[in-house]
């Protein structure tokens, strides 16, 4: 994940952007979060992530 953050966070274009967030999102949750599992991530939070309008209103 790091280093795809790295490559991503040059780019000026919306969709990296997007992913630069939702990686980062997804790092965050793994690493403070739910730390016990590693520094592997669940598919399940990756279809959470999708959709960032909607990460929003997660509480």
């Amino acid at each position: 994940m790091k280093e795809k953050i790295k490559q991503l966070k040059t780019s000026n274009e919306l969709e990296d952007i997007n992913d630069v967030v939702r990686l980062l999102c997804l790092f965050l949750c793994v690493t403070l979060l739910f730390s016990t599992s590693g520094t592997t991530v669940n598919w399940s939070f990756v279809y959470y992530m999708e959709d960032l309008a909607k990460v929003k209103q997660y509480n």
